[in-house]
């Protein structure tokens, strides 16, 4: 299918290696490759290495993430064009400029195999379409979500709904628990993924002069 799906290809030759290596710590024990823990602030190899628990074959677990990642991100695509239009024949037939791949400065919105972005991007834009439509709890859970999948992509969104609070705040001049007790759940995803994987508050750690 237009644009076609790949495999074992590109960043996965160095994400893959991480996820088995999470089922079996023996298995590249030797390999500098994963001295450099890439993944170290996102959960997608312990989700690729949880279901390789269940099945052997790799490809069937990439394949059906990578399946559900694109279908969630047309349909969030289609509910923030219909959010902006009205226009359910508009909302679907512009699905149709977002089938080619989109590069943005060399790197594609959406790749055609499975990466975190990839699962990232899609819930952020799901995420977005709710808080259009002011389903805050909806959209906070999809961030915290992205967050725990791919936590640069997903600051993007986070700063969007907390700048959302700031502008309602000093348009109300008081807090607005709808948005603000919704916006606490990203903050439990930070400090999950924070102390789950071990390397604190590291995310925010400058790099030193002697790097």
């Amino acid at each position: 299918v237009f644009p076609g799906y790949e495999v074992f290809v590109s960043d996965q030759e160095i994400y893959l290696p991480m996820a088995y290596n999470n089922f079996d710590e023996n298995l590249f024990s030797n390999d500098f490759a994963l001295k450099f823990d890439v993944l170290q602030y996102s959960f997608f190899d312990e989700l690729i290495g949880f279901l390789l628990r269940f099945t052997s074959n790799v490809s069937y677990i990439l394949f059906f993430i990578y399946t559900l990642s694109r279908f969630i991100y047309f349909y969030a695509l289609y509910r923030i064009v219909l959010y902006f239009t009205e226009d359910e024949r508009f909302s679907i037939l512009s699905l149709l400029l977002f089938v080619p791949p989109i590069s943005v400065y060399g790197t594609q919105v959406f790749d055609n195999y499975l990466i975190p972005r990839v699962m990232g991007f899609s819930l952020g834009l799901l995420s977005l379409s709710y808080l259009f439509e002011k389903k805050y709890f909806k959209s906070t859970i999809l961030i915290s979500l992205h967050y725990l999948i791919h936590p640069l992509t997903a600051l993007f969104f986070l700063a969007i709904y907390y700048l959302n609070l700031l502008f309602d705040f000093g348009k109300r001049k008081f807090l607005n628990k709808e948005l603000v007790i919704p916006g606490l759940i990203p903050i439990g995803a930070f400090l999950l993924s924070s102390f789950v994987n071990g390397h604190g508050l590291g995310f925010f750690v400058l790099i030193d002069d002697a790097w």
